[in-house]
């Protein structure tokens, strides 16, 4: 691969990945994936939930249908008297419960009775929480002020010292508040607000707010009021990372969220302990008369009870990952939290910095694979890196509780996979268009696709391999071009030139360039194919024979052509050639040389078609050939072995492989020093076919040394003083 290339992808790759980076960066920071990934985060955890880590000490009282049917058969419906409540709360603390947690509003005073009565119950319940010591009562914070119920003031300081920094007060301070009545936040050991937030994309409750204000006063959620009434926590630093309650730090999730790790579904079968609400009340009475109750209060001994609904018809049904299953209760969601303080499981999303190094890596790693590497290669890649990403994403979650990014780093690399394979399509869209420029003018069809398929085997940028050269000549032509007009030679040329190309595309070679009235062939470039010598003697044959074909046809200039052809085979560089402006593919070196010299040293033998010794140890006896002896060209030390291409042998006549074996003979002789038996041999050749200047020259040469004998050192090398 050219470095250039390798450079323009390299660079390609980079650029791709740091466009998607910056676009899936952007689609981060922005929020467009988080839908999404909210949704990968649901299917881990109901993957991955196990409802045996929640907190077995918390418990929910559920007020839940059959609650309902019970006290309903004995005349009390819903709202229920406040005594009831005041016989749960001895009950618990009877029971020893830890802490007794109500996610029920208590806004109005007892309804639906005598003033006396109401006054009563309402008492019984103040009295009863103020006895226990240890109930936390829900309030909700509200934006608005369209608040249905009483209007009741903040009576209880919850005796919280709340510092904030980094974080905007005015976005956990609320204006308005449903409110427990006075009596009852006077009785109770703490508030806690029942607020839950539920994502805008899709309504799902996944994260709380642990500490809110009203009024400027401090009011932790009701799962955290819950946990710092337990643990004595009254001086609290909250900022969008973390919440520090004494000796505890809670992560939160950048923006001041607590967000929650969830155990599995709600409801009976899910991950806390329920009791019906109806049977705690009946076992309650059961206790307070000293009668064996259903439900023994010592059941509850350092418990931590919610109490709460999960009745449709009391509206305290929310949306989390779970409700795909069962309806989730509210009161759930408060629990949830209070397990995940206690036990610290604690959810921490990965950083942004994290996010954006996984998106950077994965989408460079896929660029450069999709424009570096064969598909079957870089497809695995990116799959394993996706995979890997993916993997390492669910095990951090099961083993470690850290929510990985999943959707923006995967996206980031697909679309780097779609962009880079858009550019590789491109990129090799042009390289094809000009490779198909380059060559084909002057290869086959068939070599040209065989091109485009292996482009990386054309050593484009130089690059040294084992090819054979052909050159072709006209003979006479200064003689042709005084016989013709200027236009009529043109026009002779263009026939010759389109004769000679149609021969040696045939034959799966490459019209390397014209050169005047010479034609330059490579075979076994630009695609290789051990074939290369067969296919340039078959060519050169071929291109005899389209020539005698055109001299035929004559059409009315009177002039005949012939051709001398050179043909060597070796090792040779190719490469594209020339200025930045104008770059020819083509073929240098000794080889390419020789096979030039090969072409003239015709001349001396009255020839049409020489070739080299490397040329003719590749023919594997499929061509007739006449060893003409060693030469010696112009410019070149040393000798090489040449040989006059005949006929395929297959289409040779018995004449001609009779004459070529007389030849051998002769020159073996002469080569022998056996001069007079050489010129006996020669002359007899001679005498039969008076035309052969090779055998014309070999007997004068013959009669020469018989004259004059050559120096002892004498190998039989015909040494050539002209091109």
């Amino acid at each position: 691969m050219q470095m250039t290339q390798v450079l323009r992808k390299l660079f390609s790759g980079v650029l791709i990945a740091l466009c998607t980076f910056g676009i899936s960066a952007l689609l981060r920071l922005t929020d467009v994936t988080e839908p999404l990934e909210l949704q990968t985060l649901d299917a881990r955890f109901r993957a991955y939930a196990d409802p045996a880590k929640a907190d077995t000490n918390i418990v929910i009282a559920v007020i839940d249908e059959q609650s309902l049917k019970a006290l309903k058969t004995s005349g009390i419906v819903w709202k229920w008297p406040r005594d009831i409540y005041a016989a749960l709360v001895r009950y618990f603390h009877r029971g020893g419960a830890k802490a007794i947690v109500f996610d029920i509003i208590f806004s109005d005073a007892d309804i639906n009775r005598l003033s006396s009565d109401a006054e009563e119950t309402d008492g019984q319940f103040a009295r009863a929480m103020e006895a226990s010591g240890n109930v936390v009562l829900a309030s909700q914070l509200l934006r608005s002020s369209n608040v249905v119920g009483e209007d009741n003031p903040l009576a209880k300081k919850i005796g919280i010292r709340l510092e904030t920094a980094d974080l905007d007060r005015e976005s956990i301070d609320y204006s308005d508040a449903l409110l427990p009545i006075e009596s009852f936040q006077q009785g109770s050991a703490s508030l806690g607000a029942a607020n839950y937030v539920s994502d805008t994309y899709d309504d799902v409750c996944r994260r709380v707010v642990p500490v809110m204000t009203y009024e400027g006063n401090p009011l932790p959620q009701l799962a955290f009021a819950a946990h710092f009434m337990i643990r004595g926590a009254n001086r609290l630093t909250l900022n969008p990372t973390f919440l520090a309650a004494e000796e505890d730090t809670i992560p939160l999730d950048g923006n001041g969220n607590f967000l929650l790790t969830w155990y599995g579904k709600g409801g009976p079968d899910g991950a806390f302990k329920h009791y019906s609400v109806g049977s705690l009340i009946a076992s309650a009475r059961s206790e307070e008369l000293t009668r064996r109750p259903m439900v023994p209060s010592s059941v509850f001994k350092n418990k931590i009870v919610f109490i709460g609904s999960n009745a449709a018809a009391l509206f305290d049904l929310k949306n989390t990952p779970f409700t795909r299953y069962e309806p989730y209760p509210g009161v759930e969601i408060s629990a949830t939290a209070l397990s995940n303080l206690r036990q610290q499981h604690y959810l921490k999303r990965i950083p942004l910095n994290g996010v954006l190094v996984g998106m950077g890596g994965l989408a460079l790693a896929a660029a450069l694979a999709m424009l570096f590497l064969p598909l079957w290669v870089s497809a695995p890649i990116v799959l394993v890196s996706g995979g890997s990403w993916i993997w390492w994403a669910m095990d951090q979650f099961k083993t470690s509780n850290v929510w990985v990014d999943l959707i923006a780093p995967v996206g980031a690399m697909l679309m780097a996979v779609l962009l880079a394979s858009a550019v590789r399509y491109q990129m090799e869209w042009r390289e094809r268009r000009l490779l198909r420029k380059s060559f084909n003018k002057y290869v086959s069809p068939q070599v040209v696709k065989e091109i485009i398929a292996h482009p990386e085997g054309l050593g484009l940028t130089g690059k040294e391999i084992e090819a054979t050269v052909l050159f072709c000549d006209l003979k006479g032509f200064t003689s042709i071009s005084e016989q013709v007009s200027p236009q009529e030679l043109v026009a002779l040329l263009n026939r010759y030139f389109a004769e000679a190309a149609t021969a040696i595309l045939a034959k799966r070679g490459l019209v390397d360039k014209y050169i005047g009235d010479a034609v330059m062939a490579l075979f076994g470039a630009p695609i290789g194919t051990p074939e290369h010598a067969r296919d340039a003697c078959a060519a050169a044959l071929e291109l005899q024979q389209r020539i005698a074909r055109l001299n035929q046809a004559d059409a009315g200039l009177h002039v005949r052509l012939a051709a001398r052809i050179g043909i060597n085979s070796g090792k040779m560089i190719v490469g594209n050639i020339g200025s930045q402006d104008r770059l020819e593919y083509t073929a240098i070196g000794d080889s390419v040389n020789l096979a030039s010299r090969l072409e003239g040293a015709n001349k001396l033998f009255g020839t049409s078609i020489l070739l080299s010794e490397s040329t003719a140890a590749q023919l594997e006896d499929q061509f007739l050939l006449r060893k003409l002896g060693r030469v010696q060209v112009k410019g070149k030390v040393g000798s090489v072995a040449v040989f006059e291409l005949i006929a395929e042998r297959s289409q040779a006549t018995s004449g001609q492989i009779k004459s070529a074996a007389a030849f051998d003979s002769a020159l073996a002789l002469h080569l022998q020093r056996s001069f007079e038996k050489a010129h006996t041999a020669f002359k007899a050749l001679n005498d039969a076919t008076p035309d052969d200047s090779a055998i014309a020259l070999y007997q004068k040469r013959c009669l020469d040394y018989l004259n004059s004998p050559p120096p002892p050192e004498w190998d039989g090398t015909i040494t050539m003083e002209t091109k």
